[in-house]
Protein backbone atom coordinates (compact mmCIF):
# COMPACT_ATOMS: atom_id res chain seq x y z
CA UNK A 1 0.00 0.00 0.00
CA UNK A 2 1.40 3.35 -1.01
CA UNK A 3 1.55 6.27 1.27
CA UNK A 4 -1.79 8.44 1.17
CA UNK A 5 -3.87 5.62 -1.00
CA UNK A 6 -7.28 6.29 -0.13
CA UNK A 7 -9.66 3.85 0.96
CA UNK A 8 -13.91 3.91 0.47
CA UNK A 9 -16.70 2.45 1.73
CA UNK A 10 -20.32 2.58 1.11
CA UNK A 11 -22.86 2.54 3.77
CA UNK A 12 -26.48 2.62 2.77
CA UNK A 13 -28.64 3.00 5.74
CA UNK A 14 -32.59 4.00 5.86
CA UNK A 15 -32.94 7.07 3.33
CA UNK A 16 -28.57 7.76 3.41
CA UNK A 17 -26.31 6.60 1.49
CA UNK A 18 -23.24 7.46 3.34
CA UNK A 19 -19.43 7.09 1.46
CA UNK A 20 -16.67 7.19 4.08
CA UNK A 21 -12.91 7.95 2.59
CA UNK A 22 -10.16 7.22 4.70
CA UNK A 23 -6.22 6.64 4.90
CA UNK A 24 -4.56 4.69 6.66
CA UNK A 25 -0.89 5.51 6.40
CA UNK A 26 0.85 7.18 7.76
CA UNK A 27 -1.18 6.77 10.41
CA UNK A 28 -5.48 6.50 9.94
CA UNK A 29 -7.39 9.57 9.37
CA UNK A 30 -10.48 10.11 7.77
CA UNK A 31 -9.95 12.38 4.93
CA UNK A 32 -14.08 12.53 3.72
CA UNK A 33 -17.61 12.00 4.09
CA UNK A 34 -20.34 11.90 1.52
CA UNK A 35 -23.49 11.95 2.51
CA UNK A 36 -26.58 11.44 0.09
CA UNK A 37 -30.62 11.32 0.59
CA UNK A 38 -31.02 8.06 -1.47
CA UNK A 39 -34.46 9.27 -2.55
CA UNK A 40 -32.57 12.72 -4.15
CA UNK A 41 -30.35 10.28 -6.39
CA UNK A 42 -30.35 8.12 -8.92
CA UNK A 43 -27.01 5.95 -9.02
CA UNK A 44 -25.87 2.61 -10.03
CA UNK A 45 -24.00 0.60 -7.83
CA UNK A 46 -20.45 1.05 -9.35
CA UNK A 47 -21.00 4.94 -9.44
CA UNK A 48 -20.21 5.25 -5.80
CA UNK A 49 -17.43 3.59 -4.39
CA UNK A 50 -16.89 0.90 -2.42
CA UNK A 51 -12.79 -0.12 -3.01
CA UNK A 52 -12.58 -1.31 0.81
CA UNK A 53 -11.51 -5.07 0.76
CA UNK A 54 -10.19 -5.13 4.01
CA UNK A 55 -12.31 -2.30 6.65
CA UNK A 56 -9.36 -1.19 9.15
CA UNK A 57 -10.88 -1.21 12.52
CA UNK A 58 -11.80 2.23 12.94
CA UNK A 59 -14.07 2.23 10.10
CA UNK A 60 -15.51 -0.68 11.13
CA UNK A 61 -16.23 1.10 14.40
CA UNK A 62 -17.86 3.87 12.64
CA UNK A 63 -20.25 1.88 10.30
CA UNK A 64 -21.40 -0.01 13.92
CA UNK A 65 -22.14 3.68 15.28
CA UNK A 66 -23.52 5.09 11.95
CA UNK A 67 -26.15 1.99 12.37
CA UNK A 68 -26.55 2.45 15.94
CA UNK A 69 -27.31 6.51 15.12
CA UNK A 70 -30.16 5.85 12.55
CA UNK A 71 -31.69 2.37 14.48
CA UNK A 72 -31.08 2.99 18.07
CA UNK A 73 -30.80 7.01 17.99
CA UNK A 74 -27.57 6.66 19.40
CA UNK A 75 -24.86 9.45 19.24
CA UNK A 76 -22.51 8.88 16.79
CA UNK A 77 -18.84 7.40 18.45
CA UNK A 78 -15.55 9.06 16.56
CA UNK A 79 -12.54 10.97 18.00
CA UNK A 80 -11.57 13.86 16.81
CA UNK A 81 -8.11 12.76 16.29
CA UNK A 82 -9.10 10.87 13.25
CA UNK A 83 -10.18 13.17 10.98
CA UNK A 84 -7.63 14.71 8.68
CA UNK A 85 -7.55 18.79 9.21
CA UNK A 86 -4.58 19.38 6.89
CA UNK A 87 -7.08 20.98 4.22
CA UNK A 88 -8.56 23.04 6.43
CA UNK A 89 -7.31 26.48 7.97
CA UNK A 90 -6.88 27.49 11.37
CA UNK A 91 -10.27 29.27 11.55
CA UNK A 92 -12.65 25.84 9.74
CA UNK A 93 -10.99 23.55 12.12
CA UNK A 94 -12.06 25.57 15.15
CA UNK A 95 -14.91 26.11 14.22
CA UNK A 96 -15.61 22.35 13.70
CA UNK A 97 -14.18 21.08 16.29
CA UNK A 98 -16.07 23.28 18.52
CA UNK A 99 -19.89 21.98 16.58
CA UNK A 100 -18.34 18.60 17.17
CA UNK A 101 -19.07 19.03 20.28
CA UNK A 102 -22.87 20.38 20.29
CA UNK A 103 -24.62 17.23 21.17
CA UNK A 104 -26.80 14.79 19.96
CA UNK A 105 -30.25 16.33 19.84
CA UNK A 106 -29.24 19.77 20.75
CA UNK A 107 -29.22 22.82 18.07
CA UNK A 108 -27.27 25.96 17.45
CA UNK A 109 -27.35 28.90 15.04
CA UNK A 110 -24.64 30.29 12.77
CA UNK A 111 -24.40 33.16 15.31
CA UNK A 112 -24.05 31.00 18.23
CA UNK A 113 -21.36 28.70 16.55
CA UNK A 114 -19.21 31.86 15.93
CA UNK A 115 -19.52 32.97 18.98
CA UNK A 116 -18.85 29.48 20.67
CA UNK A 117 -16.17 29.32 18.48
CA UNK A 118 -14.44 32.60 19.18
CA UNK A 119 -15.23 34.65 16.57
CA UNK A 120 -18.67 37.11 17.33
CA UNK A 121 -19.86 38.33 14.30
CA UNK A 122 -18.48 35.60 12.25
CA UNK A 123 -21.82 34.09 11.50
CA UNK A 124 -21.55 34.15 7.32
CA UNK A 125 -18.16 32.95 7.39
CA UNK A 126 -19.13 30.03 9.84
CA UNK A 127 -21.85 29.60 7.61
CA UNK A 128 -19.34 29.05 4.56
CA UNK A 129 -17.56 26.31 6.77
CA UNK A 130 -20.43 24.28 7.14
CA UNK A 131 -20.99 24.52 3.62
CA UNK A 132 -17.79 22.77 3.26
CA UNK A 133 -17.49 21.09 5.54
CA UNK A 134 -16.05 17.29 4.56
CA UNK A 135 -17.41 15.44 7.57
CA UNK A 136 -21.38 15.77 7.27
CA UNK A 137 -22.99 13.94 10.10
CA UNK A 138 -19.77 13.24 12.24
CA UNK A 139 -19.45 16.98 12.25
CA UNK A 140 -23.05 17.74 12.93
CA UNK A 141 -23.62 20.53 10.14
CA UNK A 142 -27.17 19.95 10.40
CA UNK A 143 -27.18 20.72 14.26
CA UNK A 144 -26.76 24.52 12.87
CA UNK A 145 -29.74 26.94 11.91
CA UNK A 146 -30.81 29.84 11.01
CA UNK A 147 -31.54 32.88 14.00
CA UNK A 148 -34.84 33.52 12.78
CA UNK A 149 -34.89 29.76 13.28
CA UNK A 150 -35.52 28.75 10.04
CA UNK A 151 -33.09 25.30 9.42
CA UNK A 152 -31.35 27.26 6.20
CA UNK A 153 -29.22 25.12 3.74
CA UNK A 154 -27.59 21.77 3.85
CA UNK A 155 -25.31 19.99 0.86
CA UNK A 156 -27.23 17.04 1.12
CA UNK A 157 -30.66 18.57 0.69
CA UNK A 158 -32.67 20.66 3.21
CA UNK A 159 -35.20 17.69 3.67
CA UNK A 160 -32.28 15.65 4.67
CA UNK A 161 -31.44 18.03 7.37
CA UNK A 162 -34.99 18.07 8.58
CA UNK A 163 -34.98 14.12 8.75
CA UNK A 164 -31.62 14.69 10.84
CA UNK A 165 -33.10 17.42 12.96
CA UNK A 166 -36.42 15.41 13.86
CA UNK A 167 -34.27 11.87 14.41
CA UNK A 168 -32.33 13.46 16.62
CA UNK A 169 -34.71 15.70 18.61
CA UNK A 170 -38.83 14.40 17.94
CA UNK A 171 -40.95 14.22 15.02
CA UNK A 172 -42.92 17.35 16.18
CA UNK A 173 -39.31 19.64 16.35
CA UNK A 174 -39.46 20.71 13.33
CA UNK A 175 -42.93 22.18 11.60
CA UNK A 176 -41.99 22.81 7.77
CA UNK A 177 -38.63 24.00 7.60
CA UNK A 178 -38.37 25.95 11.10
CA UNK A 179 -37.60 24.83 14.33
CA UNK A 180 -40.91 25.27 17.59
CA UNK A 181 -38.97 24.16 20.02
CA UNK A 182 -36.40 27.04 21.44
CA UNK A 183 -35.63 24.69 24.26
CA UNK A 184 -33.42 22.45 22.53
CA UNK A 185 -30.86 25.52 21.23
CA UNK A 186 -27.46 25.28 23.24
Amino acid sequence: MKNGLIHSKRIEIGRCLIVLYWKEKPEFKLTKINLFAKAKIDYKEEMIPDGCHKEHKKIRELKDSIVNYFKEKKPLIFSLQDFDFSECSGFSKKVLTTLWGIPFGRITTYKMLAELSGFPGACRAVGSVMAKNSFPLLIPCHRVIKSDLSIGEFGPGRELKKILLCHETSKNAIDEYTLKNKSLLM
